[in-house]
């Protein structure tokens, strides 16, 4: 894996078709197969790993969440809010994605299962790496 860069990304994601979108600075380590972007939101750090048996998202901070994502694949997860933790799973219906020089495209359509439901999911992330590190 390269050493970690600055970085630009912009997620969309559609919830049972309401879309929001999210941008921030983060950082980036990149290989021709697989990529590890990292960023603040909000109260928590945030990691993505998208290499190819999957993908893999991390949150720590204000709240705890860990997902797994592979095409066709069933994936038991965590999320913990103020303390209580609750169990959700992911199945994950289609994943793309592409490992430039200097940046990143995923696109994943996705149901989240949990203990009171379900949420139907799409997520289009775009990472674009920043030349100069003074940007940072």
């Amino acid at each position: 894996m390269s050493e970690f860069r600055p970085c630009f990304l912009q997620i969309v994601t559609s919830a049972d078709g309401e879309e929001s979108s999210f941008s921030a600075k983060g950082e980036m380590a990149l290989t021709s197969l697989s990529a590890i972007l990292r960023c603040r939101q909000g109260e928590g750090v945030v990691s993505l790993s998208i290499a190819s048996d999957g993908v893999r998202v991390e949150r720590e901070g204000d709240y705890l969440l860990r997902l797994g994502f592979a095409e066709g694949k069933v994936y038991p997860g965590v999320l913990s809010l103020g303390g209580a933790e609750g169990r959700v799973e992911t199945h994950t219906h289609r994943l793309g994605y592409s490992v430039g020089e200097n940046s990143v495209l995923l696109s994943m359509k996705y149901t989240l299962c949990f203990d009171s439901g379900k949420q139907e999911m799409n997520l289009r992330l775009y990472a674009q790496g920043i030349n100069n590190p003074e940007e940072k």
